[in-house]
């Protein structure tokens, strides 16, 4: 969905009544740096992964679809919350929260790009790639765990309560959290009918999400 970047813009500030919200410039400033990166880092690296990522998929997965707009909802949802506790409150930048959930957003941003860089099928929406000959990764983060890149969105998003000065925007966070899970179930139930070697690789990778943990 081309014009959500700019749909959370909108969100953000017309539901914290002012451009003058220094947390909220600040936010915006260091979310955009890292999609910006993330796109010259994937033109550099795989270009053919970007042009793809870039428009819709074929034949993507039936459920994908309401789960993908049940995560952007959720993220509208958390920058409004913050819109609203943190800049019609005016408080001011404080670093050391912002600070936090900078880290959160660098690391998780960093992750992606391992992601990317090992996975040429990390496509937005799942379906089975048969255009691309799609294979099992276990390279890179994926060695650790079988889903790294719903880790690195988690901790991304996890950052913007804390860049935005908002407590409230933690539970919004969380349902964003519930979706990727269900997401990540769904998902995996779809690679064990369809891509081969998968089944083996769960064996070989015990953990979904977070090493040693689950």
């Amino acid at each position: 969905m081309r014009w959500f970047p700019l749909l959370a813009v909108l969100v953000l500030f017309v539901s914290a009544g002012t451009l003058d919200w220094v947390p909220g410039r600040w936010c915006l400033r260091a979310v955009g740096l890292s999609w910006l990166s993330t796109v010259l880092f994937l033109s550099l690296t795989r270009p053919d992964l970007l042009s793809r990522r870039l428009r819709p998929g074929l034949q993507p997965a039936s459920w994908d679809g309401s789960l993908l707009r049940r995560l952007r909802m959720s993220i509208l949802l958390l920058l409004a919350v913050a819109g609203v506790q943190s800049g019609r409150s005016h408080l001011p930048l404080d670093p050391v929260l912002f600070a936090c959930g900078l880290l959160a957003l660098l690391t998780g941003t960093l992750l992606l790009w391992a992601c990317l860089y090992h996975n040429p099928f990390f496509e937005t929406e799942v379906r089975h790639q048969r255009d691309q000959a799609q294979s099992v990764v276990q390279t890179g983060p994926y060695e650790w765990v079988r889903h790294p890149g719903y880790g690195a969105l988690i901790l991304m998003l996890g950052g913007l309560p804390w860049m935005l000065h908002s407590s409230g925007a933690v539970l919004p966070w969380l349902h964003c959290v519930y979706t990727l899970v269900t997401r990540l179930g769904y998902e995996e139930a779809f690679l064990n009918e369809r891509l081969a070697g998968y089944r083996e690789y769960q064996m070989h990778v015990r953990f979904r999400l977070i090493p040693g943990i689950w």
